[in-house]
């Protein structure tokens, strides 16, 4: 019998964990001298680019973290950081570039993965804050970068972008923010929220403002000829397209992106589309929201096809809801349902939403008001099943849940959002699933809670976090593969920035790619 595995993912309680206090003086030394479990603190200053080797664990990452975002990381052009090691943390920090740097980080494609950025701000990039190279090989690969979590994140866009990934599997980009996107220069291909996406990509939870496209599933790994893709060989036949020689070099790769979501989300003031897909096999675009975009979706086909794409249950407002073609090399049997969407035309937004702030979007509240529904939105469809996906991917109907965490009505609402005070819900999976959360000890919890969860089969990606009552994210537990077994998690009743949390009502969400499970307990002081 497999020992529990106790998840004490908070650095914390850490057995030998280490909490470093430093300075402007002291960067270069405690950065290279971190271990496993280390939590540097960073004091209030301007801090240069130094990229480390040694790499975290999965159960004792290393930890870089601010005050409140006023350590500020200073690249001063080129790069920024050129990353190659594991399990490692950021939160709170402000990543500044001139305006001249490509990117803040530069993940290489032989990278290690395993990396969160955590409650940051970018700014001052030309192209994208983040770039996850994809591997260039001609065979087996064991080491990739897999495993990447960007939540809670803001980004001043200027003529940049925030996330470009041609490599890492399981990506999630959650309840980040970007905006100020400066018009008249750039390049347009940089002025994206993110694009790329490789394998089981959730981009869920985000405010976007501005841009060319905004949430885009391909737009780069294919400009590189010669090479191979991990996913080819679970791909070629769901293209359609004549598989290239087994020896020799490879052409340009007719897929990118592969069974991944955009869900929830709401994207404003894109300068072409909203969403966008390139060569994608069984991705989907649902419960979005989308304002005053000249298009709801744009395909682009540089050197594949869409086959499977999924566009439903998206509301648009003040902008175009087409869906175009705006280059297209193999359009002819593209399979794209685009089914139960809303287009409400020319509106004003406070009779749709509780308030909007247009200087600070992020502070307005989205949800629905009542009658907006009644009269305008409608109801739309419950979420695909996936029998054909891998069991860790598969989507559970009850699982289905909008951009504040409450659980959407069946059918659902149209939209990211519903009616404000619609509650969150527990979700606990049946044995058919091989996942069951069995309890919360102790409930009444004081001051620390543990999650017991079971699980049948080894998973590649579980991601927990805890909420409160309302839905709002409180603070991540565990990212990253589990073994089958009972597991234990536990939280110590603070967020992520070392506060303790007042009483009440809090949730444990379990996120298993597309499954969610909701386990709720109480928090007494």
């Amino acid at each position: 019998m497999k020992k529990a595995l106790v998840l004490l993912l908070l650095s914390a309680i850490i057995a030998g964990a280490r909490h470093l206090d430093v300075t402007t003086s002291t960067w270069s030394t405690r950065l290279s001298a971190a271990v496993a479990g280390d939590t540097l603190h960073l004091a209030d200053g301007t801090y240069s680019i130094i990229s480390p080797s040694q790499d975290g664990t999965l159960n004792a990452p290393i930890v870089v973290q601010g005050t409140s975002r006023t350590a500020t990381i200073l690249a001063g052009g080129g790069e920024g950081f050129v990353w190659y090691p594991k399990h490692w943390v950021w939160e709170n920090i402000w990543f500044r570039g001139d305006g001249s740097n490509y990117h803040l980080f530069h993940v290489k494609g032989t990278a290690r993965g395993y990396l969160t950025w955590r409650n940051c701000h970018f700014s001052g990039v030309a192209d994208k804050a983040i770039k996850i190279d994809h591997s260039y090989y001609t065979g087996p690969q064991v080491v990739f970068p897999d495993y990447v979590l960007m939540e809670n994140c803001s980004q001043d866009l200027g003529y940049g972008g925030f996330m470009n990934n041609d490599g890492s599997d399981f990506l999630t980009c959650r309840g980040n923010y970007t905006y100020h996107h400066l018009s008249g220069g750039g390049e347009v291909l940089h002025l994206y929220f993110t694009k790329g996406g490789n394998a089981y990509t959730v981009f869920e939870n985000n405010i976007a403002v501005g841009g060319a496209w905004i949430y885009s599933f391909g737009g780069g790994t294919m400009y590189s000829l010669w090479t191979k893709w991990r996913h080819d060989e679970e791909t070629w036949g769901a293209t359609n397209t004549p598989k290239p020689g087994t020896t020799g070099n490879y052409d340009y790769k007719e897929v990118e992106t592969y069974r991944s979501i955009c869900r929830n989300n709401i994207a404003i003031n894109a300068t072409i589309s909203a969403l966008a897909s390139q060569a994608t096999i069984d991705c989907e675009f649902y419960n979005n929201t989308i304002i005053n975009c000249t298009g709801m979706l744009a395909k682009e086909f540089q050197n594949g096809r869409a086959t499977n794409l999924r566009v439903y249950n998206n509301l648009t407002i003040n902008g175009g809801d087409d869906l175009y073609v705006s280059y297209d090399g193999y359009s002819d049997g593209i399979v794209c349902i685009a089914e139960h969407n809303k287009a409400l035309g020319t509106r004003t937004l406070s009779d749709i939403f509780v308030s909007v702030n247009t200087t600070d979007y992020s502070q307005s509240d989205w949800h629905l008001k009542s009658s907006a529904i009644a009269t305008q939105i409608g109801t739309g469809i419950a979420p695909y099943a996936h029998p054909t996906w891998p069991a860790y991917y598969s989507l559970l109907g009850s699982g289905n849940y909008d951009f504040y965490g409450a659980q959407h009505s069946n059918p659902p609402i149209i939209g990211a959002t519903q009616v404000a005070g619609t509650g969150i819900e527990e979700s606990v999976a049946s044995a058919a699933n091989g996942v069951s959360v069995i309890d919360v000890t102790p409930n009444p919890a004081n001051p620390t809670a543990t999650l017991r969860l079971s699980l049948a089969l080894d998973r590649p990606i579980v991601d927990i976090l805890v909420c409160d009552i309302r839905g709002k994210h409180v603070r991540t537990l565990y990212y990253g593969p589990m073994e089958s077994g009972q597991r234990n998690v536990a939280w110590d009743g603070r967020d992520h920035f070392s506060r303790r949390m007042a009483s009440g009502t809090y949730f444990f969400r379990v996120s298993l790619g597309h499954d969610v499970l909701m386990k709720k307990f109480q928090l007494v002081r």
